[in-house]
């Protein structure tokens, strides 16, 4: 994978090995936590190498009237301006960037807004969670729901003490394991597998 924000932006850590580098390496890490309890060699899903995380969330960095998304810096000492992001799902790179042009053109969406996190299902659907140092009123009710239906996607809109559900606060995915389906309701703001694909 490739990505203009290695070795500045905190997300990715390993990001001066291969991906087989980083996979062994974690590999190696498991196996001396485990030895203890378990000496034969570990199964490793592999996944792929781009495009994988079906989970992320941004910073949105305010400069001027202009919006971005943001991470911590590698070394925690300031913010990296995000102008891609290989890791993210195709739902959620397809989505990202328009979404934030569409919620920079509005003052109620864009106001006090701090950070955007996207959970995706593998069939597209997608929830998006808008945290705000503001309390959310009609005005941004309204512009979210335009918002929602424009992308065909959940909004979430969260503020202290405040929590705005427009749409579903969950995607579904579904995995075939020998010829039967299993569906997953994959909730927001709780732990669910950032890598659908190694399931």
């Amino acid at each position: 994978m490739e990505c203009r924000h290695f070795g500045v932006c905190g997300s990715c850590r390993l990001n001066s090995d291969s991906y087989e580098g980083q996979l062994e390496k974690k590999r190696e890490e498991l196996s001396d936590l485990f030895k203890a309890l378990y000496d034969d060699t570990f199964y490793i899903a592999c996944s792929q190498e781009s495009h994988y995380r079906a989970r992320a969330e941004f910073k949105v960095w305010h400069k001027g009237d202009a919006l971005h998304y943001a991470m911590n810096s590698l070394n925690r000492d300031g913010m990296v301006l995000i102008e891609q992001c290989p890791m993210v799902a195709p739902p959620i790179e397809k989505l990202m960037w328009p979404l934030l042009e569409t919620i920079e053109k509005s003052k109620a969406l864009g106001e006090k807004l701090f950070g955007i996190d996207f959970l995706s299902s593998i069939n597209g659907d997608m929830v998006v969670s808008m945290l705000y140092h503001r309390k959310l009123d009609e005005t941004w009710q309204n512009e979210a729901e335009l918002l929602a239906m424009q992308f065909n996607i959940s909004i979430i809109g969260r503020s202290r003490k405040q929590k705005v559900v427009i749409g579903n606060e969950y995607v579904i995915d579904s995995i075939d394991v020998q010829g039967r389906s299993y569906r997953f309701k994959q909730i927001e703001n709780s732990f669910t597998q950032p890598n659908p694909g190694v399931n």
